[in-house]
């Protein structure tokens, strides 16, 4: 199973240090997450969530634009 760090990383395309800057937070929380050594804030998962469809929005915005719907 995909830990929530990776998979956000991966779907983003960033790797740690970048979604740490993203987020605003240090990379070594952002590693602490991915290895378990503290929990995910319940903010940070809220923040994955807002990151995805930001994510999805420019993409639908890239493909509106490039076919001119």
């Amino acid at each position: 199973m995909q830990n929530k760090v990776d998979e956000i990383c991966e779907e983003l395309g960033v790797n740690q240090r970048e979604l740490a800057d993203i987020m605003g937070t240090s990379q070594n929380s952002v590693s602490n997450w991915k290895n378990g050594k503290q929990s995910l804030p319940p903010w940070a998962i809220k923040m994955f969530k807002l990151l995805k469809i930001e994510k999805e929005h420019l993409e639908l915005t890239r493909t509106i634009k490039r076919y001119k719907i």
